[in-house]
């Protein structure tokens, strides 16, 4: 199963922008974003929600899918 962070690299790698860009436009360290898609460190969630607002997708919690503690 892709982890958010996995799903969020490949709407990066789609969008159409350069890392360039989208690190501009968040805030984002042009190195720190480098990382990121190379799996070498995270980022916030405050962050993937930034990058998700430039690159025009949603992060959706799907309520059915949620794990309940002890199961």
């Amino acid at each position: 199963m892709a982890t958010m962070s996995d799903t969020v690299r490949r709407a990066i790698r789609q969008c159409g922008l350069t890392q360039y860009q989208i690190a501009k436009q968040t805030d984002i360290s042009e190195g720190g974003l480098s990382r990121f898609m190379r799996d070498q460190r995270d980022l916030t969630l405050g962050k993937l929600e930034q990058i998700a607002d430039v690159i025009g997708v949603r992060l959706v919690i799907d309520p059915k899918k949620r794990r309940r503690k002890g199961r």
